[in-house]
């Protein structure tokens, strides 16, 4: 995507925060074996906004001050249905639309408690669906780009 430097950085930095704001969700949603009812849920999609909350209390340097930001976006949405905002398209920023696609993959290609992991074929398939509505095409050509060293990754960690 072009990020050198700062930027770079930034996005490195609110990756490793994005879900930050989790430490505020009770255990046993976060636990749950199957699928959160829609309270649940509504009590979970609160970790987006209280990871902002939280980081916003930090002392970042001048340059590092849009991590919050960053990383308190990452389930918003292309079409404006996500959380906690419902920003759509270019109000969300660059480094969300990333990490969005990061924790996306993530989920897809990590055994969770619930699903077995999918393989790479199938979870870029999966994020193919989602382009435009949910994750920006624009990250997903990127993540196309990137997918020899995604699949590099995945092998180092078995």
């Amino acid at each position: 995507m072009g990020l050198r430097g700062k930027d770079l950085e930034k996005l490195r930095a609110a990756a490793l925060l994005h879900d930050y704001g989790k430490i505020a969700v009770r255990d046993k949603f976060l636990q749950k074996p199957g699928k959160l009812d829609e309270a649940e849920f509504a009590y979970m999609k609160a970790h987006a906004e209280k990871t902002g909350e939280f980081l916003a209390h930090l002392q970042f340097p001048r340059d590092m001050r849009d991590v919050p930001v960053i990383a308190s976006q990452h389930h918003e949405r292309m079409d404006g249905t996500g959380y906690p905002k419902g920003l759509a398209s270019e109000a969300i920023v660059l480094g969300a639309r990333i990490i969005a696609a990061a924790d996306v993959f993530d989920a897809l290609t990590s055994p969770r408690y619930y699903k077995p992991s999918y393989p790479v074929d199938k979870s870029f398939e999966i994020m193919d669906g989602m382009a435009g509505g949910h994750l920006d095409p624009k990250v997903m050509a990127a993540v196309h780009t990137a997918r020899p060293h995604l699949e590099a990754a995945l092998a180092a960690l078995k």
